[in-house]
């Protein structure tokens, strides 16, 4: 069992979306909140009246377990308490899953605001502080949703976000028919996720991410398939390559039987390099 803390609007609805998997215990912190181990926090104008602002959480996180995925969307005033909150919290193994909003529709309040937020939370998660730092662009995500309705678009990025952090854990605890072995180095805390088409090598992640130094692949295979198709190490290798590039520490997959239709392949890579806005 895994502790999801969602901060704020878009924090709270992606821990929604983990609430509807198994192994997973969601709190939820944001303005206005009633419910079950959700908590209202009260309105601010600022991030720093939301840092100044965070009380006493010690009650409200009874019950965590020592596993916690804490996450926040940049931009918002609410993203001022995360490090407050985070401190009452410091004895957890605590991974961070960021989602960088859509920076054209911000302020540039917001986006000063935005960047503060995401380079603290790098600086920390690569000195040791966090297990690991998960970042997501809404951007990027919409352009692996192609030809999702404007209504239904929000929920879907958020669907894709909780997903494939989901699916990619959840294959790296199965055994595999197949695969190549490797390790991610302790440094490398920085980390986004992708999903690669099996037919034209088209690689989409959900972040940009820069100077990548590890890649996991997990293919997930028709049991018909692993069975009756020849080529498909051949492919798979083949495709392992198209991946690799000048600099990379490791890059390992695994492929899993699944009763679902063709192949599927999601990625997680890492880096220990900081992540900078792109201007």
């Amino acid at each position: 069992m895994k502790t999801v803390i969602g901060l704020g609007g878009a924090g709270c609805k992606i821990a929604d979306k983990f609430g509807q998997r198994e192994g997973y215990k969601v709190y939820k912190i944001d303005e206005g909140l009633q419910g079950t181990r959700c908590y209202a926090f009260k309105k601010v104008s600022s991030m720093e009246e939301a840092e100044s602002s965070v009380p006493s959480l010690k009650s409200f996180f009874k019950g965590l377990t020592k596993d916690v995925l804490f996450i926040i969307a940049g931009g918002g005033k609410i993203s001022g308490a995360s490090l407050a909150i985070l401190e009452q919290i410091k004895n957890k193994r605590i991974e961070i899953l960021y989602v960088r909003p859509d920076l054209d529709t911000l302020s540039s309040t917001n986006i000063q605001s935005e960047k503060i937020v995401s380079q603290v939370l790098q600086n920390m998660t690569r000195s040791g502080a966090f297990e690991k730092m998960y970042l997501f662009d809404n951007q990027k995500i919409q352009e692996i949703l192609q030809g999702v309705s404007l209504l239904k678009l929000n929920d879907s990025i958020n669907e894709v976000i909780a997903r494939s952090y989901d699916l990619c854990n959840f294959y790296q605890e199965q055994d595999s028919v197949f695969g190549q072995s490797g390790q991610v180095d302790d440094i490398s805390r920085i980390a986004t996720f992708g999903f690669i088409s099996f037919d034209d090598d088209m690689h989409r992640t959900c972040f940009n991410l820069k100077n990548m130094t590890h890649a996991e692949i997990f293919y997930v295979v028709n049991e018909k398939i692993l069975d009756e198709d020849s080529e498909l190490l051949y492919k798979i290798k083949q495709q392992v390559k198209s991946v690799s590039h000048e600099g990379m520490k490791s890059l390992q997959y695994s492929v899993h039987p699944s009763e679902y239709d063709g192949v599927q392949a999601y990625c997680r890579l890492h880096t220990h390099y900081i992540q900078q806005e792109e201007n």
